[in-house]
C-alpha cells in the first residue's frame, strides 16, 4: 500500500482552521491524517508521519501561544495611555464646566454647552473603551492560566468548608471563562468540566437536603415517642392513685365494721 503524501506540511493558520471547528474530535484528526499507513508493515513510515504531525502542532501551538501574549502585551501597554487619555480628558471637561459656571453670556454659553456635551458624549465612549479593554485583559489573563485541576481543587476546597455560595459563584466565573475556548475543539471539553463541578454542587445539596429530612423526621418521631411515654405515665398515675384510695377505704371500712 503506497504511503499518503505527507511532505507538505500545514501552516499554523491550516492548523487553526482545522482546530476551530467546533465538531472536530482531536482522535478524528489523528485518524484522518494517519489512515493511510498499516501499522504492520509500515512501522517506519508511520513513525515518520507521526513525528512530522507532532511537530507540526507543537510548532502551531508555540506561535498562536506568542501571538496571544503579543496581543496581551499591546492590552497592557494601551491600558496606561487609555487611563491617561481618559483623565486628561476628565480634568478639560471638569474646567470646562467651570468655564461654564462662571459664563453669563447667552451666545458663548450655548458654544460652550454643545462643547462640553461633546466632550462628555467622548469621554463617556473612552471610559467604556477603557473598561472592556480591561475585562477583556482579565479574561486572556486567567484563560492562560487555566488549568482544570487547580480551578476544581479550588471549588472542593470551597465545598469542604460548606462555603456552597462559593462555590456556586467559583463555577459560574468558570462557565463564563470557558467561552474563550468557544468555536474550538477543546470547547467541548472544557464545557464538560464546568458542568461536572456543576453537577458535584447540586449533588450535594441533594444529600443535604435528605439529610435535613431525615434529621426532621427523627426530631418529630422524637417528640411523638415523648408524648406518648408521657401519655402513659399519667395514665399509670392516676390508676396507681385510684387503687391507692379504695385500698385505703376498705381498711377503713373494715375496721369500723362495714
Amino acid at each position: 500500500m503506497p504511503a499518503p503524501n505527507t511532505n507538505s506540511p500545514k501552516s499554523t493558520k491550516e492548523l487553526l482552521e482545522i482546530f476551530s471547528d467546533p465538531e472536530l474530535v482531536s482522535h478524528g484528526y489523528l485518524d484522518t491524517s494517519l489512515e493511510g499507513y498499516n501499522p504492520l508493515t509500515q512501522q517506519a513510515e508511520l513513525h515518520s508521519a507521526t513525528s512530522q504531525l507532532l511537530s507540526e502542532l507543537d510548532h502551531a501551538s508555540q506561535e498562536l501561544t506568542w501571538e496571544l501574549e503579543d496581543t496581551m502585551s499591546v492590552l497592557k501597554k494601551s491600558g496606561p495611555r487609555l487611563n491617561y487619555e481618559v483623565e486628561l480628558l476628565r480634568s478639560g471637561v471638569a474646567g470646562l464646566v467651570s468655564d461654564l459656571d462662571e459664563t453669563n453670556v447667552s451666545g458663548q454659553t450655548e458654544s460652550s454647552s454643545g462643547a462640553a456635551t461633546e466632550s462628555m458624549t467622548r469621554l463617556q465612549q473612552l471610559e467604556k473603551v477603557r473598561q472592556r479593554m480591561t475585562e477583556v485583559e482579565q479574561v486572556f489573563s486567567r484563560a492562560l492560566k487555566f488549568n482544570p485541576t487547580e480551578e476544581e481543587r479550588k471549588v472542593v476546597l470551597l465545598l469542604d468548608n460548606n462555603d456552597i455560595e462559593g462555590a456556586i459563584k467559583a463555577v459560574e466565573g468558570l462557565s463564563e471563562l470557558v467561552q474563550v475556548w468557544k468555536g474550538t475543539s477543546v470547547y467541548a471539553a472544557r464545557v464538560k468540566f464546568v458542568t461536572s463541578l456543576r453537577k458535584r454542587i447540586e449533588d450535594l445539596l441533594s444529600t443535604n437536603e435528605q439529610q435535613q429530612r431525615q434529621q426532621q423526621q427523627k426530631q418529630q418521631q422524637q417528640q411523638q415517642q415523648q408524648r406518648s411515654n408521657y401519655a402513659n405515665q399519667s395514665s399509670s398515675g392516676q390508676n396507681e392513685n385510684t387503687d391507692g384510695y379504695y385500698g385505703l377505704l376498705g381498711q377503713l371500712r373494715g375496721k369500723i365494721g362495714y
